[in-house]
């Protein structure tokens, strides 16, 4: 799956993981209604992928058809 995330989006998502995967995380868990249990695991993951991403081989990244910019 590519999800095209980039500005302020990816600005959001960069502090939703930070402030997600730090030592009080069971609070963003419990505002969203979510499994204090499982949500550390998840941010953790998002983490990694989003470090997967941010280093990933350019030449390997595919570039979009309308603007360009890499997806």
């Amino acid at each position: 799956m590519i999800i095209d995330v980039y500005g302020d989006t990816f600005r959001l998502l960069d502090h939703f993981v930070y402030y997600t995967t730090v030592k009080h995380s069971h609070r963003f868990a419990d505002a969203m209604w979510y499994d204090t249990r499982g949500f550390p695991c998840r941010a953790e993951h998002l983490e990694k992928l989003l470090d997967e991403a941010r280093t990933a081989d350019p030449d390997r990244r595919r570039r979009c058809d309308h603007c360009g910019h890499v997806v």
